[in-house]
This record gives structure tokens, C-alpha cells and sequence, in this order.
């Protein structure tokens, strides 16, 4: 948990894990309550810390699932005092639910605790690789997916709008120096 959190490389893990990872229960048992985590599984602990590598990974090479949800757990209050989460009926699946941002009712993935753009991308492109791996749009909540050819489009097109903008800075400056000029 300390590794993931502090974002240690990847390489450091894995050997950590080729060593004790039998003992843990596998890649997709639950970090225990006492640990005060938030996130329930080591791919959901990866995701929600922004681990980019390690959630690539886990995905990848362990193979962790991306549709379980993350459990209700005790979350820390303003003051910093532990406080429970409300409980909420089980949905017909008998899974736990948990409160969106909405409110309502449902279940979060690991794919929901994805803390930056890139670590949303790497669940992305694993289910763009492996379709068949685990029901990637359905239960592990991923809107799409992400193949190397998109991926390069949105890059020329990130390209293209720099460069217009870049081209509109240019005009803006030629016209406030032609402006400071005439005056």
C-alpha cells in the first residue's frame, strides 16, 4: 500500500510482489478495513493515487479486475475523525451501493477513483487491447475505448490547436505593435 501511495517504480513492486504477492490473496483481495484505505483493491489504490505505471501494470500483467466495486468504508471528516459512510441497500446483484456524485444510488469502479486524465487513459487503452478481458463498458464503468489510431488523432488534433493558437497570438501581438505605432 506505502509503494502504490508514494508512487514507487514499477520495477520495485514487482519484485516485491514476485516475493510476497502469494501471501496477499491475490491481486484482487481487499485492502483490509484496519488500513483505512478507501479503495478496496490494490488496482482501485493505483487508480484513485494517480499511479499511472502501476495501474497499467496491474491491468496488464496481473491481470486485476477493473469491475469490482469499491466498498463502503469509513471516510475521514472535517475534523480528521473517522466517520462511517451511509449504509445503502444492496442492488439486485447483492453488491453493495454506494452514493455517487449525484446521490443516487450505485456502484464505483476503480475506473471512477481514476484521479488524473492519464490513469483513465491506461484502463482505456488495456480494454481497447484486451476487449475481451472483462466487461469494460458495462460493470468496470468505462465510457470507451482508447486504440493507438485514436490516440494519435487526439495528439494531431492537440497540435493543430496549439498552433492556431499560437498563430492568434501572433496576429494579436502585429496589431498591438502596429496600434503602439500609429500612436
Amino acid at each position: 500500500i506505502a509503494m502504490i501511495k508514494k508512487g514507487r517504480k514499477v520495477e520495485i513492486v514487482k519484485s516485491f510482489w514476485d516475493r510476497e504477492g502469494a501471501g496477499f490473496g491475490g491481486v484482487d483481495a481487499q485492502i483490509p478495513e484496519w488500513t483505512e484505505e478507501r479503495a478496496g483493491t490494490l488496482l482501485q489504490l493505483a487508480a484513485s493515487f494517480g499511479q499511472e505505471e502501476l495501474t497499467a501494470w496491474l491491468l496488464d500483467e496481473l491481470n486485476a479486475d477493473p469491475t469490482i466495486p469499491v466498498p463502503p468504508r469509513a471516510s475521514r471528516g472535517d475534523n480528521g475523525a473517522i466517520e462511517p459512510r451511509p449504509i445503502l441497500d444492496a442492488d439486485e446483484d447483492g453488491r453493495p451501493a454506494t452514493p455517487d456524485i449525484g446521490g443516487t444510488p450505485s456502484h464505483r469502479t476503480a475506473y471512477d477513483l481514476a484521479s488524473t486524465r492519464a490513469v483513465r487513459d491506461v484502463f482505456r487503452r488495456s480494454a481497447a487491447v484486451r476487449p475481451d478481458a472483462w466487461d469494460w463498458l458495462g460493470a468496470a464503468h468505462i465510457p470507451s475505448v482508447l486504440s493507438a489510431d485514436m490516440e494519435a488523432g487526439r495528439d494531431t488534433k492537440k497540435k493543430e490547436r496549439r498552433k492556431g493558437l499560437k498563430e492568434k497570438i501572433r496576429e494579436r501581438e502585429a496589431l498591438a505593435k502596429q496600434k503602439a505605432a500609429d500612436k
